[in-house]
């Protein structure tokens, strides 16, 4: 499990957080859940999202039925338009 300074680091690093408050940062640090989805399915087109996804470590392909459209990298985000 990831500490809330090492959480806030990764954010601040990201497109998405990197120019928001440190305070901000850290309130949504203490939201974050450590989730290891290696090898699985995070979610299929269609579904209502339950959250946004920023990859930490490895890769993430992204496909619509057998194509791959893309893949995501440590400090990108997945599932904000799910």
């Amino acid at each position: 499990m990831l500490e809330l300074a090492e959480l806030s680091k990764i954010l601040r690093f990201t497109t998405l957080f990197a120019d928001v408050p440190d305070d901000v940062l850290d309130a949504v640090g203490n939201r974050m859940e450590d989730v290891d989805f290696l090898g699985n399915t995070l979610f299929t087109k269609g579904e209502g999202a339950e959250g946004l996804c920023l990859i930490v470590e490895g890769i993430v392909e992204l496909w619509s039925g057998a194509v791959e459209i893309a893949e995501r990298r440590a400090g990108e985000c997945v599932g904000e338009l799910a």
